[in-house]
């Protein structure tokens, strides 16, 4: 024994002074960026999850959390969210980078991807639809006779459209396999037919994020495959156990989520049912918060989860906030680092750098204690510059000099100098010039640079509109120092549908103004998606792309659903007893997006029916047709001028009432100019009579007529009621004709503008216009009205019929900065404009004078109008210097419900 202990002595004293080298050698693993550069990271670095929690507008802090996350090298190789978490991360996975996901933030119109209701952007409408739309109330989709009560007040379409497009955007493109993002990534559900957590890691990453973002009753669920899909937040708003239960990893939960109520907000019924899902969900939130390694909890305080707007204070805490946890995250990775290098827990003495190398000098500034360091340290020192600095390669070892001092060297492995960066597109080299992007050019060639460039190749293409262009391979060859890049033109080879649909393919493809061969332009992927939610058929569908045999497949999931409509309006003002709008509908008859409807209007003074059947398009054209048959009545009264009097006044009388029946047929076709307008040739049999109710027998008329009508309608309205821009026109041009049995024949031209020009963001100006001439065989039932609200203030309801009409008006709208309940206006305007029986009775002293002022609502039932109005005559000719003013009347007028 005392023999083998001497030899171990020996040997040790031999290897002290002879073997003087010591290799400190680290383990690696190759990573592989989607983009197919590999580069090797210290296998004992520990992975590190994001557990990205829900939140609402809350969740906005979480990305310039990941900023400071970032500025302190530390970046996620897995990325679980929930909801507004499921955002963040994924678009962060897709590519984004965090200055690009700030200014989405900004850019992105919130407001209306979270409205109540399912309302179109009226401008992704044909006219017909704008006015179909305009005048409902609410709707329904029936079930045969049975009404399908909506489960949520918002469809989710225009945020699946939104994360569509962001996803073709993205530097990364449209991938199927969440792993081959740029981080993985997982999409945190809930399960509603088993109450479990589901989570999605594959498939398409705008319906994933779509799904875990359903917020309950307020998005709509979402069908997939054979589950149907809810808000995550609903079992695990703070995904940390997810995490935990991908990878072993460190997991950093950062934590957005809404405090509950305060106790005076309780007495609304909305508000407390929140709180009951809220409780429940705060109790597991905690349980979660306690799983993660780190915890990051942004200072926000009472921030409402719908409120999409001032991201700043957002941005401030989330940085704030991810500042403090990367220092807390960095000591964890330093406790694990630690405890995986224990078997190197050995001391040095007597240790010096190397003077010839700038790297080791730093490290034993870092981790030298009383001129002695321990090997531990070193390791933990080489494994962050390793994964800091992006070489090939790090060789260090401790070596003997002349005096017998031990010398730590540093030697990193750079890869070869890039001499030229070739870039090919389907084959064929490409150049092109972009300032943006940072030559590679002259340097060592470096994976994160690389990829860098990459990313701007692709956005520059992107910024061009090219939606599919991706990377096919990259190589560097360190012999040549060509750095190449292959890449796909990203041409159209397929254009495929899938999902639940029985409509013919024209219906949707027609609505894609894209082709086999084409490139993906997305401002027109934008365009295919809106003009496909604005047909109203589909839900839920998202487009993806499949990469097979090296074409570009493009493949829409489509869900239709189902046709049959019921939408209700109703009106009620100071003139008429109740109205109600009813319109029943199958808005894909035979599945050929066709419609077949039967519209009724009930109310005790006009009723109405009419039955259509119409199409917006026609196959793959833009013309488009109508066939309609109609029966209306409707009571109108008669007034007379009242004796003056002595005074500067005069007043109106109601004298008599008659009823206005119109019943035939009507059959148009035209074409559709965009979707802002359409012209149109009319054909028209009509049955008109007047009948005597009272003190009208002057009025009678029984006879048929026969019409041919040419009209334009241009629409550019941003909104309907209150538009703030746009123009609505109509010009139209009749003739009656002798055609079976009608014998009365005229000519008529009318034209009716109304501009809404925008002032400021809250003044609007509304300029208005309305002429119409006709010869003196046109019928009283086919005859121009003025007066009312809505055509001219101090007059009353159809108060003048006549066959020449003239009216100008100019109207001023301010919207109050306070709601009274809800969007308030402020109106005043001013008309001028009159009636006459004959052309050659047109004289400019017979001019109307108007004035009114209103306060109008914006409410959920369509607008509510309340207004005062006067009008006035000069009695002496304008031109001419004018005169005494004679006043008439001041009627009240109140309008509640949708005008039609």
């Amino acid at each position: 024994m005392k023999t083998i202990l001497i030899s171990i002595l020996f040997y040790v004293s031999l290897y002290s002074q002879y073997n003087d080298t010591l290799y400190l050698t680290l383990d690696h693993n190759e990573v592989t960026h989607p983009f197919g550069i590999k580069y090797r990271q210290p296998s004992l670095y520990p992975n590190i999850s994001y557990a990205l929690s829900g939140g609402g507008a809350r969740g906005i802090a979480q990305i310039d959390v990941l900023r400071a996350l970032e500025e302190n090298g530390i970046y996620p190789n897995t990325i679980v969210g929930t909801s507004i978490g499921s955002i963040v991360g994924g678009l962060y996975s897709l590519g984004y980078s965090v200055d690009e996901l700030d200014s989405l933030a900004d850019i992105i119109d919130w407001n209306s991807i979270i409205s109540i209701g399912s309302r179109e952007n009226r401008n992704n409408l044909y006219i017909d639809q704008k006015i179909t739309e305009d005048r409902a109330v609410f709707s329904l989709r029936l079930d045969g006779f049975t009404p399908i009560i909506p489960n949520s007040i918002n469809d989710g379409q225009k945020l699946l459209n939104q994360l569509n497009l962001l996803s073709f955007q993205s530097p990364i493109g449209v991938k199927n396999d969440f792993d081959e993002l740029e981080y993985k990534f997982r999409a945190v559900c809930t399960d509603l037919t088993t109450g479990e957590p589901f989570v999605i890691k594959e498939g398409s990453i705008p319906r994933a994020i779509r799904a875990s973002s359903s917020v309950s009753f307020f998005l709509s669920p979402v069908e997939y495959d054979s589950t149907l899909l809810a808000d995550g937040g609903l079992v695990a708003n703070i995904p940390v156990s997810i995490a935990k239960s991908l990878s072993n990893s460190l997991v950093l939960a950062v934590n957005s989520t809404s405090p509950l109520q305060p106790k005076d907000l309780l007495k609304y019924p909305w508000v407390l049912a929140d709180q009951f899902v809220s409780i429940p969900m705060k109790k597991l939130n905690e349980k979660e918060a306690e799983l993660a390694d780190v915890l990051v909890t942004p200072v926000i305080g009472n921030k409402n989860s719908g409120d999409f707007t001032g991201f700043d204070s957002l941005i401030d805490e989330g940085y704030r906030a991810g500042k403090i946890a990367a220092a807390e995250l960095i000591q964890k990775i330093d406790h694990l680092l630690t405890q995986s290098l224990n078997e190197k827990d050995t001391v040095i003495e007597n240790i010096f750098p190397d003077p010839a190398c700038k790297y080791a000098a730093g490290i034993l500034a870092n981790t030298i204690r009383n001129g002695r360091v321990n090997l531990r340290d070193v390791y933990k020192e080489l494994i962050h510059l390793e994964k800091k600095a992006g070489f090939k390669e790090i060789r260090a070892f401790i070596t003997k000099d002349e005096f017998s001092r031990n010398v730590l060297k540093v030697e990193p492995i750079e890869y070869g100098f890039v001499t030229r960066v070739k870039i090919k597109i389907d084959g064929v080299d490409t150049t092109f010039a972009d300032t943006s992007l940072i030559p590679i050019t002259g340097e060592n060639f470096s994976p994160q640079r690389a990829i860098n460039y990459i990313k701007g190749v692709i956005k520059y293409f992107r910024r061009e509109g090219n939606a599919l262009f991706s990377l096919v391979s990259s190589s560097f060859d360190e012999n040549t120092g060509v750095f190449l890049m292959n890449f796909d033109g990203g041409r159209i080879s397929e254009i495929v549908i899938t999902g639940h649909v029985k409509s013919n393919p024209t219906v949707i493809l027609r609505e894609l103004p894209v082709d086999r061969g084409e490139m993906l332009d997305l401002d027109k992927l934008k365009s295919g998606l809106d003009n496909l939610y604005s047909t109203g058929l589909f839900e839920n569908f998202t487009i993806n792309v499949i990469k097979r045999d090296n074409k570009n497949i493009l493949e829409m999931e489509v869900n239709e659903k189902i046709s049959q409509i019921a939408r209700l309006g109703f009106k009620v003002d100071n003139e008429n007893a109740p109205q109600v709008n009813v319109d029943i509908r199958d808005a894909n008859i035979f599945s050929s997006g066709s419609e077949l409807g039967l519209i009724m209007f009930l109310s005790p003074r006009k009723i109405s029916g009419e039955i259509e059947s119409r199409s917006n398009r026609i196959f793959n054209t833009y013309l488009t047709y109508k066939l309609g048959f109609h029966y209306s009545h409707r009571d109108i009264f008669t007034y007379i001028d009242d004796p003056r009097g002595t005074g500067n006044f005069y007043t109106k009388t109601r004298f008599g009432e008659y009823r206005q029946t119109l019943a035939g047929a009507s059959f148009w076709m035209g074409t559709q100019v965009g979707r802002f307008g359409n012209i149109i040739a009319k054909a028209k049999y009509e049955l008109n009579r007047i009948e005597n109710i009272t003190a009208s027998e002057g009025l009678l008329y029984d006879a048929p007529i026969f019409s041919l009508n040419l009209s334009t309608t241009i629409d550019t309205k941003n909104k309907y009621p209150y538009s703030t821009e746009g123009i609505l026109f109509n010009g139209f041009y009749e003739t009656g004709l002798s055609f079976l049995s009608a014998e009365t024949g005229y000519t008529n031209f009318g034209a009716k503008l109304d501009a809404f020009i925008p002032i400021s963001s809250s003044i609007t100006v509304i300029a208005s216009g309305e002429i119409g001439f006709a010869d003196q065989t046109l019928p009283l039932t086919q005859q121009y009205s003025l007066g009312g609200l809505r055509s001219f203030y101090g007059m009353y309801q159809d108060e003048i019929r006549g066959r020449q009409l003239l009216k100008l008006g100019l109207e001023y709208r301010y919207q109050l900065p306070f709601k009274i309940f809800f969007d308030t206006y402020l109106n005043a305007g001013y008309n001028i404009g009159s009636m006459w029986e004959k052309e050659e009775k047109i004289k400019i002293k017979d001019l109307r004078h108007s004035i009114g002022i209103g306060i109008s609502f914006d409410t959920p039932i369509g607008p509510a109008d309340f207004a005062l109005g006067r009008s006035f005559l000069l009695e002496k000719d304008i031109l001419i210097g004018g005169g005494p003013v004679t006043w008439g009347p001041v009627i009240f007028y109140f309008s509640i419900g949708y005008y039609y």
